[in-house]
């Protein structure tokens, strides 16, 4: 199955509304269950820190993506999605195998979940999962299809001549 790193754009304002930041997620597939992530801090040591928003059967990954896009619009983007291979080496602990890594994540994964270990995000306690890979996210400045690029380009000119 595939690994599916998705970003949702955060926006500010009512009338006028700016991008302020990405919300990373990742959807990793592990035996016969995925794990729906989102990504929250870093370490020194490249460890990622990400908060399980759902834990579902495998054959259920797709039909999740499409209800987000589909509530979300084009607040949600499907960023990248690749063939990983799934190794359990313990109880709650996965090796990502990535035959041909992508853009944003250029390795291999390690998963490994802290029991006892909960992070506090909007009123919700959520179990903490550690991935130890090469992730380069997506910056809020960067775009995702051309139309944005042109937009951002425009943008910048606009801002130079000024």
């Amino acid at each position: 199955m595939n690994i599916h790193y998705c970003v949702f754009h955060n926006y500010k304002g009512l009338i006028f509304k700016r991008h302020i930041s990405n919300s990373h997620l990742l959807f990793i597939p592990t035996i016969d269950q995925f794990l729906y992530l989102i990504l929250f801090g870093t370490n020194d040591h490249n460890i990622t820190y990400g908060a399980l928003l759902l834990k579902d059967y495998s054959f259920k990954m797709n039909v999740i993506i499409n209800a987000q896009q589909k509530e979300f619009g084009k607040s949600f983007h499907d960023v990248e999605s690749l063939f990983s291979i799934c190794e359990q080496v313990g109880s709650e602990e996965y090796n990502i195998k990535l035959p041909n890594p992508g853009k944003y994540i250029k390795s291999d994964i390690h998963i490994k979940y802290y029991e006892n270990n909960k992070v506090h995000l909007s009123g919700k306690d959520y179990y903490i999962y550690a991935l130890d890979f090469v992730f380069d996210p997506l910056s809020p400045m960067d775009s995702i299809d051309s139309s944005n690029s042109i937009d951002l380009k425009m943008f910048e000119m606009r801002k130079l001549s000024r």
